[in-house]
């Protein structure tokens, strides 16, 4: 057995009529893939689940099996009453699945909690939530042993397609054995590790690439904190195309050297400013994520800003960071 609450969440999902599986807002690799493939796992169970976001799958990620399954709300109008038990995945607060305007609206429902992040304080009835595993997918890959559930071409596509995203292709922090033991065994289960590093890492669209030199153009190092940034504003954010998958820009930021954190803000809505922050060394960006109200990991996190004038919510981004480089 990997996780000793893995029992407890079958029983409840057991005692469930309606079930409800939803993830963070603006779905990645492993938040996409995870949910599609525990609905996945959980049908082989016999068992139904709605798949919920709210957003949209991105284009990019439209080569997942099932992909359709995930159907976008609008979480403002969005009737939970009509479910008993809701699964979160991959997300850190209530507030990162429905968005922060509505993160204190959490609905008097039972809700497992399946996560990652470091910032999670389970927000949960369960709260199964393992900071050392790599990404969600590996999380329900281990879940779905634990159930003796038998792992197909399609459950094993998306896991190993979120389990490669959120390793960045095995190049990031953290990566143990059996992450390697997972991914080689979703790979015989009928994993297309090519068909998955092609649409992931070799489909960028070209705007998306003019963008990313519009971003570095843009990129300037605080060699007193050591901090490199960019901030690109709304209407500079328009002239470019605003770009799907845009963000994917901050990773670059994670490699200047010199440096211990990376921050790309993109307002990509007036007043509505979103911000990436990249690790080098020993730092955790996720504590300053959470200062801002938001969350992530030790070496990736992300935040958005409401509200704010550009340059003030700019302002008040590098002012945190600052502060917490000074005491890192």
């Amino acid at each position: 057995m990997h996780y000793k609450e893995s029992k407890h969440i079958l029983q409840s999902i057991k005692a469930a009529n309606r079930i409800l599986l939803t993830s963070h807002k603006e779905p990645d690799a492993d938040s996409a893939g995870s949910i599609i493939a525990l609905h996945l796992g959980l049908k082989r169970l016999g068992i139904k689940t709605d798949l919920v976001c709210k957003d949209e799958v991105p284009k990019y990620l439209t080569f997942l099996p099932r992909y359709k399954q995930i159907r976008k709300v609008d979480f403002r109008s969005f009737n939970f009453r009509k479910y008993d038990l809701i699964i979160t995945l991959d997300s850190s607060s209530w507030g990162q699945v429905v968005g922060s305007e509505l993160k204190e609206n959490v609905p008097n429902l039972p809700i497992v909690v399946i996560d990652h992040h470091s910032s999670n304080k389970g927000y949960g009835k369960i709260n199964l939530i393992d900071k050392s595993a790599t990404s969600v997918s590996e999380m329900i890959y281990k879940i779905l042993i634990d159930w003796s559930v038998e792992i197909d071409s399609g459950i094993a596509n998306n896991l190993l397609t979120g389990i490669t995203g959120d390793t960045g292709s095995f190049r990031f922090p953290f990566i143990n054995a059996e992450t390697f033991e997972a991914a080689a065994a979703l790979m015989k289960a009928g994993a297309d590790r090519d068909k998955i590093i092609y649409n992931l890492y070799f489909s960028v669209d070209l705007a998306e690439l003019k963008y990313l030199s519009e971003v570095l153009k843009a990129a300037t190092v605080d060699k007193k904190d050591k901090i490199v940034w960019a901030a690109i504003p709304y209407k500079k954010y328009l002239k470019l195309g605003g770009p799907e998958g845009s963000g994917f820009a901050g990773a670059y930021f994670q490699v200047v050297k010199g440096t211990k954190i990376g921050i790309l803000m993109i307002e990509t809505e007036s007043q509505k400013l979103e911000v990436s922050f990249r690790a080098r060394e020993n730092i955790d960006v996720s504590k300053i994520s959470v200062l801002l109200g938001g969350g992530g990991h030790k070496k990736a996190a992300g935040v958005a800003i409401y509200g704010m004038k550009f340059e003030d919510a700019v302002e008040k981004v590098l002012e945190t960071a600052r502060k917490y480089a000074k005491n890192a």
